[in-house]
């Protein structure tokens, strides 16, 4: 419970997280009442983090491969093709 929380100090100490991990736009799986979102100040590049929990749905309907594997695909075409629809997945998931 409130693992946010307790991870929010190793975050801070990897400038990883702040430049890298954290930008764009997120989904907090599993988020709970702790979510990432309530530390939005702390990581400027996180331009959103919706929160996704049980009242959400199933999240495992969510997962998806990461990016990174379609470049070490043999094909990466077909890889591609595959994380484009599981993404579009995830987007009408969200609405």
């Amino acid at each position: 419970m409130h693992e946010t929380s307790k991870a929010l100090l190793r975050r801070l100490h990897d400038s990883r997280y702040a430049t890298r991990y954290f930008a764009g736009h997120g989904i907090d799986i599993g988020a709970g009442p702790d979510t990432l979102a309530q530390y939005a100040e702390q990581f400027p590049l996180m331009r959103s983090c919706r929160a996704w929990d049980v009242q959400d749905g199933d999240a495992q309907l969510l997962a998806t491969l990461h990016p990174s594997a379609v470049l070490r695909a043999e094909d990466r075409t077909a890889a591609r093709a595959g994380l484009v629809a599981d993404l579009r997945v995830v987007a009408a998931a969200l609405g």
